[in-house]
């Protein structure tokens, strides 16, 4: 099971990085497209740079699966998303 979960998490990460990398594209204003995929890329290097050391603290300090423990950080992290207003067709 554990294998599972880690293979789908890969997935996940994997499928969301290439995804923010199309979607960040399209919602930027031409002018600052570039630094707005700088933003999100730096973002998700340091999440990347981050993720060693909350594996090694959940298994030391809290005693808690990492899977489960990175799996608890994704989902609190997008329940905010959930209550961000509609942008479509509205101005920027």
């Amino acid at each position: 099971m554990q294998i599972f979960l880690a293979s789908f998490a890969r997935f996940v990460i994997a499928f969301t990085f290439s995804f923010l990398m199309i979607w960040s594209n399209e919602l930027y204003p031409t002018t600052i497209r570039s630094s707005g995929l700088g933003i999100v890329f730096g973002f998700g290097l340091i999440g990347g740079y981050l993720s060693p050391f909350l594996v090694e603290f959940s298994i030391e300090h809290i005693g808690l699966n990492p899977v489960i423990f990175l799996g608890l950080i994704g989902v609190i992290c997008a329940i905010p998303v959930w209550f961000l207003n509609e942008t479509l067709g509205k101005d920027l």
